[in-house]
């Protein structure tokens, strides 16, 4: 889950990748250059190459809980261990996911607030020692910050209704109309690039999988994040959930960024 996407179910990568280092041996975060024209950031509309995409409408709420993960980082450089932690919260008017990332960097706590109807962001705060991301999402605008030791950016833009962008989308999309051959794109939101994305969704079978908390009867869901339709092929990041048919939530994901030789790999399974 790296730290400008620990943003694509259990997406931390970026984070991940930080870990390898102790923070006090990391440099200061620099705030993102200003976002080029045409992208949510710059506000300006999206442009004419990434088309409306309404966010698929959820069947079932999100499942109150807590459940911890267990993961581990793979690259070239080696494993690192990975803590992970969700709780699901039923909030007035809406619902509220927080994720706790914990590695020997330290750790990255992000709090996203769902639509109670739509389950699409109206909130995401992401912290972690050094740096602040908060977003708000209203009415086809976010609007927010960027805050690291290097100093503030401002966020402002266009962007689409979409899904959580977070982490919390793991339990978003176990929400869905999930079968064999289900299909759905939405649209996503990169704070740290301060851009839109997309992200297509499939269902590509059932899969019984057994892990530390037991065995699962799941639906294997694969989701593709890009910067565009067009480039969907092109699998910048993909994450696979195994979602388990009966609670909808998901008891295995695994995160690929990047391509072999230097891919970055994070797989998390649930613990009891």
């Amino acid at each position: 889950m790296h730290l400008a996407r620990l943003f694509g179910v259990f997406g931390t990568l970026v984070i991940a990748a930080a870990a390898q280092q102790p923070a006090w041996q990391r440099p200061a975060a620099q705030p993102p250059a200003a976002a080029p024209a045409g992208v949510a950031g710059s506000g300006k509309p999206a442009p004419a190459e990434f088309p409306y995409v309404a966010a698929p409408v959820p069947v079932a709420a999100p499942r109150v809980g807590t459940y911890n993960y267990k993961a581990k980082l793979k690259n070239r450089d080696g494993d690192t261990d990975v803590q992970i932690t969700a709780s699901v919260e039923e909030a007035p008017e809406a619902w509220k996911i927080l994720d706790t990332v914990v590695t020997v960097a330290g750790k990255t706590t992000i709090d996203t607030l769902l639509d109670r109807r739509t389950l699409t962001v109206r909130r995401s705060y992401m912290h972690r020692s050094g740096m602040n991301v908060i977003m708000d999402f209203k009415d086809g605008k976010v609007e927010g910050q960027y805050a690291s030791r290097a100093g503030a950016h401002r966020i402002h833009g266009e962007t689409q209704p979409l899904l959580a962008a977070t982490a919390a989308n793991g339990y978003v999309a176990g929400c869905l109309p999930l079968a064999e051959g289900y299909h759905a794109s939405y649209s996503g939101f990169d704070s740290i690039n301060q851009r839109q994305t997309f992200v297509e969704l499939k269902v590509q079978g059932s899969e019984r999988v057994t892990g530390p908390a037991g065995t699962f009867d799941t639906y294997r869901v694969e989701e593709v994040f890009s910067d565009s339709p067009q480039q969907a092929k092109e699998n910048r990041q993909k994450t696979t959930l195994w979602v388990d048919k009966g609670t909808r939530i998901p008891v295995k994901v695994e995160t690929v960024m990047g391509s072999e030789p230097g891919a970055m790999r994070l797989t998390s399974e649930l613990v009891p």
